[in-house]
């Protein structure tokens, strides 16, 4: 048993990437608030709806290339 602490290594372990140190965060006063007449500026914007030309194919129904099989089974995999 001895032995095998012995043929133990201490293992150097690294680390290239950022600091993963909490960060202060900042006071509700240090925020500039918009001034009276300006908008605010612009959340995300919103992702647009997605328009089908063809109505939305069933999981169950055949599906539309033709091979007989089901959606699921073929292209809806």
């Amino acid at each position: 048993m001895e032995e095998r602490q012995s043929m133990r290594r201490p293992v150097q372990m690294t680390h290239d990437g950022p600091a993963l140190l909490p960060q202060a965060e900042p006071e509700p006063a240090a925020i500039p608030a918009p001034r009276v007449g300006q908008r605010a500026p612009a959340q995300a914007a919103r992702p647009t709806q997605v328009v089908r030309d063809t109505p939305k194919v069933g999981r169950n129904a055949p599906c539309p290339c033709g091979s007989g099989k089901k959606y699921k089974k073929c292209h809806g995999a």
